[in-house]
């Protein structure tokens, strides 16, 4: 059975990160060989991961917190050579250090249902393909809107700047406008992109082209949005990925199906982080000796290297 290594980037939402690994577990454990679990430096509100240590002993689990915290602002490109600065980037520890030829990101707000890495493996394994996973963020596409494009049909849908120009008179966006489009390649288009909240990537295929050994920027690195560039530029180059997206929910606490939200809105985020308590207590807390800590309670984590045994 073909192993592949899990990259996950937690920022605050403990419990929901703790129902993301284990029931990624549940279902594709027998895929997994090790777990890259980076903890940004800061966090929202409170935010304490201890208690995950004593439900994943089992999982060989490299926890990483990056030197630097980068938020949501855009990377720099000319900063690629600082190990430091790329290394803080989500996804790119894992994706320097794993010896797999498959890499599998994923979010720490998601809860798995069935063996989502297997069906991806039996999908891609041998194939063209250079990843796959849930293609595009089509809700915010005027090309989605109009009913031309969608994750299935992104590479067979090639229309002219100008007719993209008309679409985005047609059906605004709140981030694809005239000047976000290339003239003359409009394809992929801004909001297009392999979508980072679960997805499984070929590494054999495009490590050699992604930063830090070739000039593809990294698929955590910020543009109008994470993996935005990565995508572009590999699909410019030749590579296809495969839309597919089942056994998944992202978000699944929000009605939204979607957690960005929260990190600003203090009330939305308690209430998301105590549905996830609640779920991880009913279906995996069973252990008398378990502490569980509060949702409101807060330590703090400073490691004395970046990288550390959870």
């Amino acid at each position: 059975m073909k192993k592949v290594d899990v990259a996950i980037c937690a920022y605050g939402k403990p419990y929901h990160t703790a129902v993301s690994i284990l029931s990624l577990l549940d279902h594709s454990g027998a895929h997994i060989d090790k777990i890259y679990f980076q903890e940004e430096r800061s966090h929202p509100f409170d935010s304490d991961f201890s208690f995950i240590k004593s439900h994943i002993k089992d999982a060989d689990i490299i926890h990483y917190i990056p030197p630097i915290h980068h938020g949501w602002y855009p990377h720099d490109p000319n900063r690629l050579s600082d190990e430091d600065y790329r290394n803080s980037i989500r996804y790119q520890y894992a994706w320097e250090n794993t010896d797999k030829k498959y890499l599998f990101l994923m979010h720490n707000d998601c809860l798995f249902s069935q063996d989502v890495i297997g069906d991806m493996l039996s999908k891609i394994d041998g194939s063209e393909y250079s990843g796959i996973g849930p293609i595009g963020q089509c809700w915010n596409c005027p090309a989605h809107h109009a009913g031309v494009c969608d994750g299935s049909r992104y590479e067979s849908y090639n229309p002219t700047y100008e007719e993209i120009c008309a679409l985005i008179e047609k059906h605004p966006s709140p981030r694809t406008s005239p000047d976000t489009v290339d003239r003359r390649q409009p394809m992929p288009l801004p909001e297009c992109r392999l979508n980072e909240f679960f997805c499984l990537i070929d590494i054999g295929k495009v490590r050699d082209v992604v930063s830090p050994r070739g000039d593809v920027h990294p698929i955590g690195m910020m543009g109008l949005d994470t993996g935005v560039d990565w995508f572009r530029q590999l699909f410019l180059r030749g590579h296809r990925f495969l839309n597919w997206y089942d056994h998944t929910i992202h978000g699944w606490t929000n009605a939204s199906n979607g957690g960005h939200q929260s990190n600003s809105d203090e009330a939305l985020y308690r209430k998301m982080e105590e549905a996830a308590k609640s779920h991880f207590l009913e279906r995996w807390a069973k252990r008398e000796d378990l502490v569980i800590p509060a949702v409101s309670s807060h330590q703090s984590v400073s490691p004395a290297s970046h990288e550390a045994a959870l």
